[in-house]
């Protein structure tokens, strides 16, 4: 029966020089796969798109206006997305309105990033970990444009700014007949006053989704970005609010993106 040497009395024996196997170091043990996963590409449309917190993305500019890579930072994270860092891409990757590098373990997360950006051209390369570059060239403009939120993904307050007593409670009750989830009735705790408009939308990067859908039921709101980081949303009543629409109004549909050429990895 074979036995092993203990640590040190091996460490010894290797500073005397002796020929054993257990002189030579283990080859570390490797955290990712380092080859393709079979069947992958060919797999390419059947991918889902996963959770944006779950995708490690750096944003690098190749051409585009200076602090184009620290805004689609930005508002990648105001997605959901997890940014490593950002910077200027040096490869010699060619000029393209935006390139999305991934390693074999990242083709999931790599189409997850390029649908956010219209065009892009997916590039396969040898990296051994799941993260994603995102590279913007000369051409590239912004993120394309998320889906407006299904009705059961709609969570939001709803305030007033008018002298109406009672028109707060009204509309959050329209609102929960379309199953939105109404947290907070009331005056408007900020204490704005809306006598030109019909509605104020409050949302943030990650609720502008959202507050799409609940501006295609009161026409005439305008959505204001407030910075604000969760998914909720505000229904602000200004003073030309009278009623919603009828029944549920479906928000007009963002087109599909578009993905450019896939390198190494095509169809």
């Amino acid at each position: 029966m074979r036995h092993r040497l203990p640590a040190q009395l091996a460490a010894l024996a290797c500073a005397a020089g002796l020929a054993l196997t257990a002189c030579s170091e283990p080859e570390p043990e490797a955290r990712f796969p380092q080859t393709p996963v079979p069947g992958h590409c060919a797999d390419w449309g059947e991918l889902r798109e996963l959770d944006h917190s779950t995708v490690q993305v750096r944003v690098l500019n190749k051409g585009a206006g200076a602090g184009a890579a620290a805004e689609a930072a930005r508002e990648l994270e105001g997605r959901g997305f997890t940014v490593l860092t950002t910077g200027n891409d040096h490869s010699d990757s060619p000029q393209a309105d935006a390139i999305v590098r991934y390693g074999p373990m990242g083709l999931s997360a790599a189409r997850t990033v390029a649908l956010q950006v219209e065009g892009a051209r997916l590039e396969r390369d040898s990296r051994r970990d799941p993260s994603v570059d995102l590279v913007l060239g000369k051409a590239f403009d912004s993120l394309a444009q998320q889906p407006a939120a299904p009705a059961d993904q709609v969570r939001m307050n709803v305030y007033n700014t008018t002298a109406e007593p009672g028109l707060a409670d009204r509309a959050a009750r329209q609102m929960r007949k379309r199953d939105f989830t109404v947290r907070k009735v009331g005056n408007d705790p900020e204490r704005k006053w809306y006598p030109e408009d019909t509605a104020i939308i409050r949302h943030g990067l990650r609720s502008e989704p959202v507050a799409r859908t609940v501006a295609a039921q009161v026409p005439g709101a305008r959505l204001v970005n407030d910075d604000r980081t969760g998914l909720s949303v505000d229904l602000v009543l200004g003073g030309k609010y009278t009623w919603a629409t009828k029944d549920f109004t479906e928000p007009e549909k963002v087109p599909e993106t578009k993905q450019g050429p896939r390198i190494g990895c095509e169809a």
